[in-house]
């Protein structure tokens, strides 16, 4: 089976009026989300390495901590208070080591066009018969409708292999008129721009400078935008238009216009700067320019005559080469998806045809958003059109960066996974630093928010609450990715050159960090559980020692580094003092409710249904809780989830459908997918309600990708697992499911899985070795030793 059958076109009946009902497409580095429309539209673009701030930001922010007093003592200090039971004092102590906020995601330009029939007949006519779509198969947005018996089809699509946004209209049976503007909200530039007679050659090329700094929507600033420093610190951005068409062209100072056309191609071409992920001074803004009009030219060069197509199906080979490895079909095949009112369809809820879309779907934003050569996806992928997004749009680390990544490697996309490995390696390099002269600690570390200049500092200016701003395991989770990566490829090479040396470095910050108590246990001081808070005598407080989830993320850490160092036959010593620690680490344990206990005593939450689940890492990504080797640990987390209650954020939705197909509780995780699946207009007004805008995206509210990528994972999940050394086929089927088929999911040791079921029961699996694979597989209590050699293929049936 191919992708195709779930690889669904999503189909829109009126252009999009808001953002959010814009269709997004992406190559990894470009970004744009189109409107559609005839008459006036608009084609909103990023790029991905536009951010606010520069490449020395992360130091100069670390320098002033230090001026102002942040290291080693006052950390000792804050233990010390909290020894004395002085939490209080030591949440103020610890304020001294936040810096200010990260940098944030920025827009980039926005392509204005004008579309009408050069017909004067046609003049004040409306479009009929209007569609819109997003081909999720093929990658490529259109439009089409009737004006005056012209018949127009408008094609956009961002390719990889060009590295270009493509945009193409076509006219049959009349000719067109298209103006293409070029814009940007950030302030616009003379850096090698031409100037006097040459200025007729502008129309079509915009240079600007970027702002130094970003103040969040949640921070209030006098001046929030600033352009105040260094502007050969700044970081420039480039965007560049072509057009080729067999109509008549006209340059002007800030537009292209095109006459009397039967057809129009245009290309946009986008860089900045940065030398992202490389530590080295900005590109010049001349070869930032060079380098994008190269690319640009390039790409139009290869099309040449062909009105876009070539371009086209070069990227639809490229894009159906990555689509077509995973295929899934729940119920019946939804090859068209009418939006926005299949949101309230309940039947495509139920039969599980829309899930199936809705994985599809997130795998294209995967796609779309995080390729290799460019950063990772963030808190909005690749789009964003506010100088000020929600957060920053930046790397939110205590859960939401991981989010966009757990899955790509079972979805086949390691590739896609990429981008988050070669970022780890940029935040380390000032994590390593932090580390060291902030805390006295070997290796790095970062805390909750991280952004394109590699930040590993807390944030909070001094300002910030203790159960975000405090938190110093954001690296340790990060670094998980990398043996992730590895369980699936196999690659010692890997392992050795790139993973080993950043895994080292997260467990020396923690064998530093860790003290030890009265009985020669482990422990983690301060610490607190990422963003809640717990009830105290003299109200909310968020410090503790050894939460849930700093004991999981440092034991999983420790556990990696003992395999890490018998794969690679290590004689190392952080290996050693890991494998020593490993034992004497502060274990979990269960609360009087029955739920894992997520602070080191046992007190009730501010807010006993709150969004983040960070007890239970262990369960979901990690594999420390599991229903066969801890089952008492699984009831615990069982339990947890029963009292955190239903609903809650897109993201957090996301997760819990997973903890519960991780649990084997199909219809659990089902219910928490349609709550996931509803119009995010449903939760208007709500801090805390998931849900999808009209064009899919996933809302926190508001709208964030991680919600998107981690639905994708968990019905990943529902369907195969493969954790902890054991493939689970169909470990949390439900019931409303009863019939499907899902092709090419991934499996940790190196293979692949196709499997089919009918009647709710298994009815084959057959797993494809990509190397050599030694796993059990394990369905409905029954367990199979399966071991192949590279190139072999098993069918398991008769169950």
């Amino acid at each position: 089976m191919t992708g195709g059958p779930s690889a669904a076109r999503l189909v829109f009946r009126a252009p999009a009026q808001e953002w959010l009902e814009a269709i997004p497409i992406g190559n990894g580095r470009t970004g744009a989300m189109v409107f559609g429309g005839y008459g006036r539209s608009r084609v909103q673009i990023n790029d991905a390495t536009a951010w606010s701030g520069c490449p020395e930001g992360p130091d100069d922010a670390l320098d002033a901590l230090i001026a102002q007093g942040a290291g080693p003592g006052p950390l000792a200090a804050a233990r010390a208070a909290m020894k004395a039971g002085q939490i209080a004092r030591a949440e103020e102590i610890l304020t001294i080591f936040q810096a200010p906020h990260t940098q944030a995601f920025q827009p980039f330009v926005d392509l204005q066009v004008a579309v009408h029939a050069s017909d004067p007949a046609a003049s004040g006519a409306s479009p009929e018969g209007y569609s819109r779509w997003l081909d999720l198969r093929d990658g490529v947005a259109g439009e089409s409708y009737r004006v005056a018996g012209c018949d127009i089809r408008t094609t956009a699509l961002a390719s990889f292999p060009a590295g270009v946004v493509s945009l193409s209209w076509e006219a049959d049976g009349g000719r067109l008129d298209v103006a293409l503007r070029l814009q940007t909200v950030h302030p616009r530039t003379d850096a090698g721009r031409p100037h006097g007679a040459d200025a007729q050659a502008l129309a079509g090329e915009i240079v600007f400078r970027l702002p130094d700094d970003v103040t969040p929507t949640h921070e209030t600033a006098a001046v929030a935008v600033r352009y105040d420093g260094d502007a050969s610190r700044a970081l420039h951005g480039v965007a560049l238009l072509q057009v080729a068409t067999d109509g008549a062209v006209v340059r002007g100072p800030d537009a292209v216009d095109v006459t009397g056309a039967s057809w129009v191609h245009a290309c946009v071409a986008t860089g900045t700067t940065s030398r992202w992920p490389d530590p080295g001074p900005l590109l010049s803004v001349a070869a930032c320019r060079a380098a994008v009009a190269a690319r640009i030219a390039h790409a139009v060069h290869t099309d040449a005559g062909s009105r876009g197509a070539l371009l086209r199906q070069d990227h639809v080979r490229e894009h159906r080469s990555m689509v077509d490895r995973v295929g899934l079909r729940i119920g019946r095949a939804a090859q068209v998806v009418e939006l926005p009112s299949a949101l309230d369809d309940r039947q495509v809820l139920d039969d599980g045809s829309f899930a199936a879309v809705i994985f599809q779907y997130g795998r294209y934003l995967l796609m779309a958003s995080s390729r290799p050569g460019s950063p990772p996806a963030n808190l909005q992928g690749i789009w964003n059109d506010d100088v000020r997004p929600p957060w920053s749009a930046n790397y939110t680390i205590n859960v939401n960066t991981q989010m966009n990544y757990w899955a790509a490697e079972a979805v086949a996309l390691p590739e896609c996974h990429e981008p988050l490995l070669e970022h780890i390696e940029v935040v380390a390099r000032h994590g390593a630093r932090v580390a060291r002269e902030l805390y006295g600690c070997g290796g790095w570390l970062a805390h909750h928010n991280t952004d394109v200049w590699g930040r590993a500092l807390s944030v909070g200016a001094g300002q910030g609450a203790a159960c975000w701003a405090d938190w110093w395991l954001g690296g340790v989770w990060i670094s998980r990715h990398l043996w992730d990566h590895f369980e699936f490829c196999g690659d010692l090479t890997f392992l050795r050159e790139r993973a080993w040396p950043l895994l080292r470095g997260a467990a020396a910050f923690c064998l530093d960090w860790l003290v030890e108590d009265e009985a020669g246990t482990l422990h983690t001081l301060p610490s607190t559980s990422p963003e809640n808070t717990y009830l105290t005598p003299g109200g909310a407080a968020a410090l503790t020692r050894s939460s849930a989830m700093d004991l999981t993320l440092i034991a999983d850490l420790f556990d990696t580094c003992a395999r890490t160092g018998d794969l690679l036959g290590l004689a190392d010593p952080v290996v050693d003092r890991a494998r020593a620690a490993r034992p004497r680490l502060a274990g979990l344990h269960l609360g009087a409710r029955g739920q894992v206990c997520e602070w080191d005593a046992d007190p009730h939450e501010v807010d006993p249904h709150h969004r983040h689940l960070s007890p239970l890492v262990g369960l979901h990504p990690l594999d420390l809780i599991d229903l066969d080797r801890t089952p008492e640990l699984a009831a615990a987390a069982r339990r947890t989830l029963e009292l955190r209650g239903p609903g809650s954020t897109g993201w957090s939705l996301a997760w819990k459908l997973t903890m519960q197909a991780r649990l084997g509780s199909g219809d659990a995780a089902a219910d928490l997918l349609a709550q996931s699946l509803v119009p995010a207009s449903r939760g208007a007004g709500l801090a805390h309600a998931g849900g999808l805008h009209p064009n899919l995206f996933a809302t926190h509210p508001p709208f964030q990708i991680d919600g998107n990528f981690g639905l994708m994972g968990g019905i990943a999940e529902m369907l195969v697992q493969s954790q902890a050394g054991v493939v689970r086929v169909l470990p949390a089927l439900p019931s409303s499911w009863p019939e499907g088929e899902v092709s090419g999911l991934r499996l940790r040791g190196g293979a692949s899985i196709d499997v089919r079921w009918a009647a709710g029961r298994l009815l084959r699996a057959e797993i494809h070795a990509e190397r050599r694979f030694a796993r059990p597989v394990t369905y409905a209590g029954v367990t199979r030793d399966v071991v192949l050699d590279p190139g072999q293929c098993v069918v398991l049936d008769g169950w």
